[in-house]
């Protein structure tokens, strides 16, 4: 029986027995986030969890029919690494609806910022792997997907490429709320609630994500204490909603390993394509399949058709020389320089031998 989410939670929110002292505790908060981010400037993040979706019909302009999706849960896994350099990877492995197959299937998702430009890559999960290679103002946005969502609330809240919220459109409130055993203060941004813990260096607990008055997202994170580096994001849970508040999506993550201020190495961002790989490079305007010897395979315009992948895999580029005829062609040539050089030698020790005196 569907539940309505959001209604034990709302109740929660009271008004408090005093106002906030408007923008200098605004001031504060902001402060202590800001502080936060400063404090922790690299991490590299592991979680895990059930991931569960309600069934839905797909619908597809492209498609006549419309397909439905059943309901599904399934484990995942995703890591975060941010570095001081402000450098990202954000490496998923969990499912992914597949409209060819009208089923679930494996996938995988890397993004990368290696400080110059974004890699997206999609070793799995799709018709072939794929990457797509970006210019830097597309690439300093990296990272921001919904699941790592409480970590950037956590340590990046208002950071101005991986960020959640705006300062300029915080606002306090008169109202509280509890968490637990947490008395909570209730900021607003824009039409959307964040719940804040004052004792706690104001980490942020609680967000309601809301359009019209209604609640689209919600997202409550539970924290552990770090003697090093303060409240770190131990367990999460990210659900979206129906208009009337029932479960759409619901995404649980606990951390299984995690580690703050380490020196991250360079290989971490960087991503090898696996043989295969079909890559769209918009810097350089280049379009080819990675090969096993890291050749490219150049994909001229027009070329695919949209079902010619494993052709276009096993054959050259239009008026290319294929890798194995050069090698034969230097092979045979090769055999004629030793055969040419081998005549001559023979010619000058021919003639050296009619020189030499008789008895």
């Amino acid at each position: 029986m569907a539940v309505a989410f959001v209604s034990s939670f709302a109740h929660l929110a009271v008004e408090g027995n005093e106002l906030f002292a408007g923008n200098e505790r605004l001031k504060a908060v902001i402060a202590s986030w800001e502080d936060r981010a400063a404090r922790i400037n690299a991490l590299d993040f592991t979680w895990s969890g059930e991931e569960s979706q309600k069934g839905r019909v797909d619908s597809s302009p492209l498609k006549k029919a419309s397909t439905a999706r059943p309901d599904v849960a399934f484990g995942y896994k995703t890591r975060l690494i941010l570095d001081h350099k402000s450098r990202v990877l954000l490496d998923y492995e969990g499912k992914r609806w597949s409209p060819e197959k009208a089923d679930y299937v494996e996938s995988r998702t890397v993004t990368a910022f290696n400080g110059t430009v974004r890699i997206d890559y999609f070793p799995s999960g799709e018709k072939f792997p794929s990457a797509h290679i970006t210019q830097q103002d597309k690439a300093l946005k990296a990272g921001r997907h919904v699941r790592a969502l409480p970590l950037r609330m956590a340590f990046r809240a208002t950071d101005a490429n991986l960020g959640v919220f705006d300062p300029k459109k915080l606002a306090t409130s008169h109202l509280k709320g509890q968490v637990g055993a947490v008395r909570c203060d209730i900021l607003k941004h824009g039409a959307d609630e964040i719940w804040v813990d004052p004792a706690r260096d104001y980490i942020p607990m609680r967000w309601y994500e809301k359009r019209g008055g209604v609640t689209l997202w919600f997202i409550d994170i539970d924290y552990i204490f770090d003697k090093r580096h303060g409240w770190i994001p131990s367990e999460w849970k990210i659900v979206s909603l129906t208009d009337a508040g029932q479960i759409i999506d619901s995404i649980p993550g606990l951390v299984t390993e995690y580690t703050i201020n380490a020196p991250v190495a360079d290989a971490c961002f960087q991503i090898d394509f696996r043989p295969g790989t079909w890559v769209q490079n918009y810097i350089t305007n280049e379009r080819y399949i990675q090969r096993e010897s890291g050749a490219k395979r150049v994909i001229p315009d027009g070329e695919y058709d949209g079902t010619n992948y494993e052709t276009i895999l096993r054959t050259d580029s239009p008026g290319q020389w294929s890798v194995s005829w050069l090698r034969i062609g230097g092979g045979l040539l090769a055999i004629v320089v030793i055969s040419a050089l081998l005549r001559l030698w023979r010619r000058v020790s021919g003639k050296s031998a009619q020189k030499l005196p008789t008895a």
